[in-house]
């Protein structure tokens, strides 16, 4: 669709521009009621003092750091069912800590150690 629009109303630059604006509107009410959901949970029984523009500035913070953390994904080229899938390095009992390069001076000692 955005081919076609972009084809035809070449000519009226302003036009192309709303009727972009109007085919890329949802078609359904799922992104508000996604919104009034946030809203509500934050808008509580326990909240319920807040103001208005002070609840709208919540729900505006919490939907940018939801976006911002999916930026970060897609960004890391991570997909939703990838994360469920990540498997974590196993840690070994043995080793506290991270391995570690050793040193001349250690295999220098170890050499030593298995010659004796």
């Amino acid at each position: 669709m955005h081919v076609w629009i972009k084809t035809f109303f070449k000519p009226w630059p302003a036009l192309m521009w709303l009727a972009l604006k109007v085919v890329l509107l949802p078609c359904s009410a799922s992104a508000c009621e996604h919104s009034w959901s946030i809203e509500g949970w934050i808008h509580s029984n326990r909240r319920n003092r807040l103001g208005q523009k002070l609840v709208e500035r919540l729900v505006r913070t919490h939907t940018n750091l939801k976006l911002e953390q999916r930026l970060e994904m897609y960004e890391a080229g991570l997909l939703p069912w990838d994360i469920e899938m990540t498997v974590e390095e196993p840690v070994s009992d043995d080793d506290d800590g991270p391995p570690h390069r050793v040193s001349d001076s250690e295999s220098e000692f170890e050499s030593e150690q298995d010659s004796d």
